[in-house]
């Protein structure tokens, strides 16, 4: 009878951890039941690491300023470009879903902008007084050196689509015009060489800012060819917080290409 009572006990007390156990599953992780990692391995997240290129589009926004001498030459709103950029970026595993993505790039940015001066005035015909007018267009490359720190978060698995943004700053190694002139009229009006058109080089780098920030956002795919490797297309727009000068802000749209090796 004892031994009986003994059994009863024992069954009492351990049938709470039975029903408790196959309530959870037999795979479940408690500090009872801890998980196996070799029955039920963590799901493994690679980092990356590749080179990507492609065009960089960028739209040039708010006036500003040029001078020659100490002399207003010139004066521009509105302008734009394409360039491109290259560079090295990596995806470091946050989470399953979740990675952080610095990179680094050569970007050479390129603007287009055309303004009408104001009436200048000239002695013409029979020692009258005209009025002139001037065509100026301003053509730029602008390379730099760009930064990038974003956080990525993978919506699907089978294709590696994602989504993501984060900050930006970019380092100017040179801002230099050449400014194209032309006589709009009246007509014969020419310059002292007979021509109506001149080009000229001129140096901004006086009136610009080394460092430019802003933001970036956009969505891409880290698309499987294989176990190890990632074809990475990305559209990326970039938000401005600062200025190049005066009122001047660069908007970037990015298509680029990359190949990313998984570790």
């Amino acid at each position: 009878m004892i031994g009986v009572s003994r059994l009863l006990l024992w069954v009492l007390l351990l049938s709470p951890l039975v029903l408790t156990a196959q309530q959870r599953g037999p795979l479940a992780a408690t500090p009872l039941y801890p998980h196996d990692a070799i029955l039920l391995p963590t799901p493994w997240s690679p980092w990356f690491i590749g080179i990507y290129a492609g065009p960089d589009y960028t739209f040039h926004q708010g006036s500003f300023q040029l001078y020659e001498d100490g002399i207003l030459c010139c004066e521009f709103e509105k302008g734009e470009g394409l360039g491109y950029t290259v560079g090295i970026k990596t995806f470091l595993p946050l989470a399953e879903r979740s990675y952080l993505s610095p990179r680094v790039a050569y970007t050479r940015h390129t603007g287009s902008f055309s303004a009408t001066s104001e009436p200048f005035a000239i002695r013409g015909l029979n020692d009258s007084i005209e009025t002139t007018t001037f065509d100026e267009t301003l053509s730029t490359p602008i390379p730099a050196l760009a930064a990038d720190l974003l956080y990525i978060y993978r919506l699907d698995s089978a294709s590696g689509f994602y989504v993501g943004g984060g900050p930006s700053v970019e380092y100017l190694l040179q801002t230099r015009f050449t400014k194209t002139e032309e006589i709009a009229g009246p007509p014969g009006v020419t310059y002292l060489d007979g021509t109506t058109e001149r080009v000229q080089e001129i140096d901004f780098e006086q009136e610009a800012n080394a460092l430019v920030f802003g933001g970036r956002i956009g969505a891409g795919f880290l698309y499987p060819l294989s176990e190890a490797i990632r074809l990475n297309p990305e559209l990326l727009v970039s938000l401005p917080v600062s200025v190049v000068s005066g009122e001047w802000r660069m908007f970037e749209i990015q298509a680029t290409l990359g190949v990313m090796i998984g570790f």
